[in-house]
């Protein structure tokens, strides 16, 4: 237990207290030492919060007394003590962890900031009892259970404002709105968080800040997954703003991702006019047959037909149907919504947050408007800019160029071994469509490889 961004003074970490941060109290850390307006915050460990409540049943306070003291460390100059929330700071966020928990009163006496039927002592023991529990839950391996953390701040005055550091479908430099709803003006301040935050972790991040008058507090962030096309953009601009080297962007960029560049795109809409619209959250386009349950999805998929999972929201029982899916479509969610996060992963084009759209499963009849679907009805859905069209619209194979051209370009330059592929070799007969898919997997195996190699690992195996 110990202060990383206190009312009053600055944070003098230790080494092993350093090492102890994870997840956002990371992030509350380094902007606080950085020098930007950030909420007081102490940090506490799993480990510490059980040898405080072992302590308790022994009736001792040594421990209670050092913990009371970091609780003041939260109180500024005023001298009055405040309101409190308490947060997980997980290594990873999953859904399952508990939400913060806001307007918190501050113990009375020492006793009531341990005792579990308190407000703050509850809060930390569902915070903590959180870890490990919820649906979908996935540990990471090398998880140390004692090193868990939870945080407890000051509660913040002003309004309340999440944004994302970049756009997570373009990779443009943000704030960019979190679930497509728009962004009040932001101030410089704002501006200047962005660019240190980017900078300081070198990914998409999940910014929580106050806004009072016009001034700034920082409050949390955290990492999120966003599209391979992002990631890539994104990497590319920090090269330019001169906030990476080539090299430093070369070994950053998870090269097992890149083949989800090859996604289609709609070849033309002329002629055709949306249905519905709602928020690409994972680009590409997609078209097939309509499905309302995983299981369909997966028997469409060993039949060989493609096929949009359209449903009211997605949650992990859903996930190996949308990995069978070609496009996902929702009638709930937002850019950091579960079919959001695991159609980026998973590189399936997906629109989600269509208001229009309610799906009867016992009926297996979907309304986009006043309009009806049934099963085997095709849709096609554009996941790069949302919109939804009715039947199936010719799809356009991508290419490779732009920022993925620049990236192979800069591996090429530390590229020790060299892929030469003739993709018009191909034995006589075999179709155009054929020879296309052929030119697309010599750009793939080429990403791999070159990645691959610079990486430091073995080449994977030809991707499928």
């Amino acid at each position: 237990m110990f202060a990383i961004a206190p009312a009053m003074g600055k944070a003098n970490l230790s080494a092993s207290q350093l090492k102890l941060l994870s997840g956002k109290a990371r992030w509350v850390f380094r902007v606080g030492e950085a020098g930007f307006p950030t909420i007081p915050t102490i940090a506490l460990t799993r480990a510490a919060w059980e040898a405080l409540q072992g302590e308790r049943a022994r009736r001792e306070t040594k421990l209670r007394t050092h913990w009371v003291a970091c609780l003041f460390k939260l109180v500024d100059k005023d001298g009055r003590p405040p309101a409190l929330v308490v947060r997980t700071s997980a290594a990873a966020h999953n859904g399952g962890l508990m939400p913060a928990r806001m307007g918190i009163a501050a113990p009375a006496n020492p006793e009531d900031s341990v005792d579990p039927t308190r407000p703050l002592a509850k809060a930390i023991k569902a915070a903590f009892d959180s870890y490990g529990f919820g649906q979908g839950w996935t540990a990471r391996p090398d998880e140390d259970r004692g090193k868990q953390i939870v945080l407890v701040q000051a509660a913040a005055d002003g309004e309340i404002e999440q944004f994302l550091t970049r756009n997570a479908v373009t990779g443009a430099m943000g704030p960019a709105p979190v679930n497509g709803a728009p962004l009040p003006r932001m101030s410089e301040s704002i501006t200047a968080l962005v660019n240190l935050l980017d900078a300081k972790a070198g990914r998409h991040m999940n910014c929580l800040v106050a806004i009072q008058r016009g001034q700034v507090q920082f409050l949390s962030a955290r990492p999120v997954q966003v599209t391979a096309a992002a990631e890539l953009e994104a990497a590319v601009d920090r090269v330019n703003r001169k906030v990476w080297s080539a090299q430093n962007a070369v070994t950053r960029v998870d090269p097992t991702r890149l083949t989800q560049l090859l996604h289609p795109r709609l070849k033309s809409t002329d002629g055709a006019t949306p249905i519905a619209s709602g928020l690409g959250v994972s680009p590409g386009a997609a078209s097939g047959i309509i499905v309302f349950n995983p299981e369909d999805a997966a028997r469409m998929r060993a039949r060989g037909k493609h096929c949009i999972l359209v449903v009211n929201e997605t949650g992990p029982a859903d996930i190996e149907g949308m990995k069978a899916a070609t496009g996902i479509l929702t009638a709930r969610g937002g850019m950091t919504s579960h079919a959001g996060v695991v159609a980026r992963i998973t590189g399936k084009p997906c629109v989600a947050g269509v208001r229009t759209l309610s799906v009867d499963t016992n009926e297996m009849v979907c309304r986009i408007g006043d309009r009806e679907f049934r099963s085997g009805d095709r849709l096609t859905i554009d996941g790069s800019d949302g919109q939804v069209y009715a039947g199936q619209l010719p799809l356009a194979q991508p290419h490779i160029g732009g920022a993925i051209g620049t990236l192979l370009g800069w591996s090429d330059a530390s590229r020790t071994i060299a892929v030469r592929t003739n993709a018009e070799s191909v034995e006589i007969g075999e179709d155009r469509a054929e020879l296309r898919r052929r030119r697309h997997r010599s750009g793939a195996v080429r990403a791999y490889v070159l990645f691959a190699r610079t990486h430091g690992g073995p080449a994977p195996r030809h991707p499928q």
